[in-house]
Parts: structure tokens; sequence; C-alpha cells
């Protein structure tokens, strides 16, 4: 086990770690071959971070997973590069999934089509447009400087404090979640239920992906690899990161992971 407790949050990601090891020991995991644009069809709300703050994740986390990475033989894909090479550090909010084929049509539910304002009318079925969405940004940025809450002064920090093996990745994730993320997420889920986008719930998990395997570990190296993760886990526990949200990406999750920063709100 992981982590000790016995909250729903921390059962998670036991489960995760857990599942992640035995299918690492197996050998079956799959090779990351790069993000489907199919992700074209989720539209999503991500938090991103100011570069302090990215700059810490790298420094206490990514640098070392790269290390045993190569020293393992690992291909890894890894957060804060550049695509084709990574995605951007970032955290999901809530994402939704559109189920039809029309992409013209998907894209004004999405408020992302590029002719969106020669549009009439709109109204609860364009997300970006929704007026619920227009107070959940407010409030992101709210929270960040400060305002939202009066204890927080100058920004607004998230702390993570577990590191994880999942099938393939590793996750840096949060035994407790913010009731303004909470919040939020419900929200999020009001809006895209309306504009007839299937949310896809987070139950449970606040998280952002550090690493994807391009080449598998060796069998034979599952356990060191595993054993030097929860070492990375152990002092991150000890010490958690204080992150600071610098502001909210929305769109195709696609055009995120892509690196579509002209997208960031």
């Amino acid at each position: 086990m992981l982590l000790e407790g016995d909250s729903p949050i921390i059962a998670k990601l036991n489960g995760i770690h857990e599942a992640g090891s035995s299918t690492l020991r197996a050998g079956s995991i799959e090779p990351f071959r790069g993000y489907p644009v199919e992700l074209k069809n989720r539209y999503g709300v991500y938090l991103c971070y100011t570069e302090p703050s990215e700059q810490l994740v790298r420094s206490r986390i990514l640098d070392e997973v790269r290390e045993v990475g190569q020293n393992l033989g690992i291909g890894l894909f890894v957060a804060g590069q550049h695509s084709p090479d990574g995605h951007p550090i970032h955290t999901t909010l809530l994402e939704g999934l559109y189920q039809g084929d029309d992409e013209n049509a998907r894209d004004l539910c999405f408020g992302t089509h590029p002719g969106i304002l020669h549009y009439g009318g709109l109204h609860d079925s364009v997300i970006g447009y929704h007026p619920q969405y227009t107070k959940v940004a407010t409030r992101i940025h709210e929270l960040r400087d400060g305002y939202y809450n009066p204890q927080l002064t100058k920004s607004w920090e998230i702390t993570f404090n577990a590191v994880l093996v999942d099938k393939g990745p590793v996750l840096l994730a949060a035994t407790e979640i913010p009731q303004e993320i909470l919040d939020m997420r419900s929200e999020l889920t009001e809006i895209y239920d309306r504009a007839h986008v299937k949310p896809l719930p987070l139950d449970n998990l606040l998280h952002m992906t550090l690493t994807r395997m391009t080449m598998p570990v060796d069998q034979s190296k599952s356990d060191e690899y595993i054993e030097r993760i929860e070492d990375i886990h152990r002092r991150v526990i000890e010490n958690p990161l204080q992150l600071l949200v610098k502001g909210i990406f929305r769109g195709h999750a696609f055009d995120m992971l892509q690196g579509r920063e002209t997208l960031y709100r």
C-alpha cells in the first residue's frame, strides 16, 4: 500500500498504483504512440501553472524520472516538453465527450468554430459561451489572485503529495481535493449536460500525468523501476509540492495536449 488512510481519495490512488505496478510486472504495458485525433471530440477545462511551479515539478520529479528511464532503457514522453516529445503540464478540471459525427456541429458546440462570432443566438448549447462557464473561469482567476478566498493573499495554491505508477504513466496526485475544485466540477457537469456533451467524471482524483512510456520497461527491471518511483513518492509525501495556478485552458483536449497555448484563457 502506497498511502495510509481510509478516505475514498486515498483508496483510489492506492488502487491506481497497485494496478499499474501489477501491469508493469506482467509486461502488459502498451507503448504510447501519440494522441489520437479522436480527442478532438473531447472538450476540456484544464488548470495550468506558473513557470516557477512547473520548474518545481521538473526539478523535484521529472528530472529524476527521466534519469531512471535512461538508466533502465525506458523511453518516456514527458510533460513540460514541446510536442511531439511531451505535453503541457496541466491538471484536468473536467472533460466532456461529444458523441456525434458532425465536426462543424461539434466545434460550434464547443465554441471553438472559427466562424462562431457570425452565428447568432448563442445559448446553452455552446459550452464556451455558457454564462455558467464564465462564472467558473472568473472563480478560477479570483482564486488565483486571492480575492475569492481571503486566506489566499497572493495566489491559488494546490497541494500535490503523491507520485503513482499507473499503467504506463507516472502521475502526480493530491490526497485531498479542494472544495473549490469539487464545486467547479459540479458546475461544469451541468454545463456539459445542457450542451448534450457527456461528462467524463474524475471522482476522487486530482492529478497530472507526468510521463508516458514510449518504450516499456523490461520485465526483469520492473521492480527496480517501481521502487525508484516509490522513493520519489516518499520524498514528495514528506515535502509536498505547492503549485500556483496561472490560469485555464478550454477547448479540444487534442489541442491542449499538442501545446496550443493560444487557447489559454
